[in-house]
């Protein structure tokens, strides 16, 4: 099946762009929210995408593309931009998990690693530490205009990324590696500090334990855990919203490798 109508070329060129907007912008749960409606998001997505048709460069669809375009070929770009969303989402759950393995290990410290918390917007379930880390995270996010840079990562890669040129290569898989040891080493830098009080603490309830046998050590270790890992979490803020920034940039960093932008923000 070839594509004969003038219009139609317009209609897929639009079609494409809403692909890799969508890709970059769907990622991201202040995108993809519950509360907000997809009639809402495909609006938003569709609006991005009519303001970037008039800037795409001449050249952005080869002449020969467009004249031989059939199902195939067009089933196969849309599949490259989906691969691309795809690709853009992992890299996302790998660093939105390294503060949800930091809150795991808070939480199973202090004593709260029973207690669930729901995210209305995302619907997903975490520990409760966890949960108020990957809130500050996403605080961040929108405080460092990461939300933006996105968007403007989008826009600019219509200009290095052709359509259907994005595929799965070598040195995606060893970024991807690379992000996930992320998620270990960064969790456990946010999480050491409480997790070695609470070791000392157990230690010295364990001595205490074994010297007085009379002593209520299970009864006071509970509220002496929630007090230390509490205030020890509460001097880690500025660390923890640093190491938010830190994600953050990397996040826009790989995304501009994806785009093969040369020139990060």
């Amino acid at each position: 099946m070839t594509f004969n109508y003038s219009f139609t070329i317009d209609a897929i060129m639009l079609l494409a762009v809403i692909s890799r907007v969508g890709a970059f912008t769907f990622s991201f749960t202040f995108y993809n929210s519950n509360q907000i409606s997809k009639t809402h998001q495909a609006l938003f997505v569709f609006a991005i995408s009519l303001l970037l048709l008039p800037t795409l460069p001449k050249n952005w669809m080869s002449v020969d593309l467009l004249n031989n375009l059939d199902m195939w070929k067009l089933t196969f770009i849309l599949m490259s931009e989906m691969l691309l969303g795809l690709t853009i989402s992992l890299l996302v759950m790998i660093f939105t998990e390294i503060f949800l393995f930091a809150g795991f290990i808070l939480d199973r410290d202090i004593g709260f690693a029973m207690a669930q918390v729901v995210d209305p917007g995302g619907g997903n379930s975490s520990t409760v530490l966890a949960g108020i880390l990957l809130q500050i995270f996403t605080v961040m996010l929108l405080i460092t205009d990461t939300h933006l840079d996105v968007i403007r990562i989008a826009a600019i890669s219509l200009e290095t990324l052709g359509p259907g040129a994005f595929i799965i290569s070598g040195d995606i898989a060893e970024i991807m590696v690379e992000a996930s040891s992320k998620i270990f080493y960064m969790g456990i830098q946010i999480a050491f500090p409480v997790f070695a009080v609470i070791l000392m603490t157990n230690v010295g309830m364990g001595l205490m334990a074994r010297v007085g046998e009379d002593f209520p050590v299970l009864m006071l270790s509970f509220p002496i855990r929630i007090l230390l890992g509490f205030l020890i979490l509460g001097s880690l803020f500025p660390i923890i919203v640093e190491a938010s920034k830190i994600v953050a940039s990397d996040i826009i960093d790989y995304l501009a490798y994806f785009a093969n932008i040369a020139m990060l923000f």
